[in-house]
């Protein structure tokens, strides 16, 4: 009767902690890229990170630590450390603000950047982790995304006026 008794708890604290395990939130997107300003060699780029939480409890965000790259070269970083609260089973959003280091640029990426003229598309990545706790466990949520931008669109969201040249005609 005691090996029965036995059985039946390990069998029960078994089911528990495979019910109250924790998933990993799943990384969606960055949505919302905007140049807040450029000033002294320096851009202030703002966004939102969308994740969802698959759990049926809700979590808590404790830290975002984020490499901002601009065609491949690492020009800034985004560490938050504000503690988010995130429901149940939902889609959730963390800001993510970095300011941005544009004299770290190497010359032919300023060029690129430089290239608004053309209408060029830059690539800006977004590369790093997301940590989340939930019942006393921290999870590193991994964040890789990258998403292609006007450069001319950038700078009019960051409010540069682009002068209005006209190429002579041959």
């Amino acid at each position: 009767m005691r090996v029965l008794n036995v059985f039946v708890l390990y069998m029960c604290v078994f089911f528990l902690s495979a019910c109250s395990q924790v998933q990993q939130p799943e990384f969606k997107k960055i949505q919302g890229i905007k140049v807040g300003g450029i000033a002294n060699n320096h851009a202030k780029v703002n966004a939102e990170a969308v994740f969802n939480n698959p759990n049926a409890f809700g979590l808590t965000v404790t830290k975002t630590d984020l490499d901002v790259l601009l065609e491949k070269q690492k020009v800034g970083n985004v560490i938050q450390e504000k503690e988010i609260n995130v429901p149940a089973s939902s889609d959730f959003v963390i800001p993510v603000s970095a300011n941005l280091d544009l004299g770290a640029l190497n010359q032919d990426l300023l060029n690129s950047v430089l290239s608004v003229f053309t209408n060029k598309k830059l690539n800006m990545t977004f590369d790093g982790t997301v940590t989340v706790k939930a019942v006393g466990i921290e999870v590193g949520v991994p964040v890789s995304f990258t998403q292609e931008l006007e450069a001319a669109e950038l700078l009019k969201q960051s409010g540069i006026q682009l002068p209005n040249i006209k190429w002579p005609r041959k």
